[in-house]
């Protein structure tokens, strides 16, 4: 087992299997390491849960939920994987920002053919590596 914990970060309201896919292949593709991914603690699929304001239920979670849990992760992390997809996501970025302010390593890997020079500045300036491939990915968080 690695001693390294690598949160998950990547979209996941615009994917169809509520961002799961890539982050189920990798944990078990990797199974030595201590993979932190954020939407293992649901106990039903990411795009079946309901987000609200308030208390939550069986099938719902908390806007509170899930920001506060998802933080708690990042700062848990001793490096950060972003499963990138030129797609609208809106937590990543927040996620790679309290990572680079934590002065915690995040590794950015490209899924989708996205050209370096398409992905946007702020990416580019608060990730250390970008990279196209997943096992030259998960070897640079592993290492970092």
């Amino acid at each position: 087992m690695s001693d390294r914990r690598i949160y998950l970060a990547g979209p996941v309201a615009v994917k169809d299997d509520g961002g799961a896919g890539w982050r189920d292949r990798l944990v078990e593709d990797y199974p030595a390491v201590e993979w932190l991914d954020p939407l293992a603690k649901w106990n039903v699929p990411a795009e079946e849960l309901s987000i609200i304001e308030g208390e939550a239920g069986a099938d719902q979670v908390s806007v509170s939920e899930i920001v506060e849990d998802d933080k708690r992760l990042v700062h848990e992390a001793d490096a950060v994987l972003i499963g990138y997809e030129h797609v609208r996501s809106v937590g990543t970025p927040m996620e790679t920002h309290l990572a680079w302010q934590t002065d915690t390593p995040v590794v950015l890997w490209i899924r989708d053919g996205t050209p370096i020079g398409d992905i946007s500045p702020w990416y580019r300036y608060h990730v250390n590596a970008i990279t196209d491939n997943r096992d030259h990915a998960v070897g640079v968080v592993l290492d970092e």
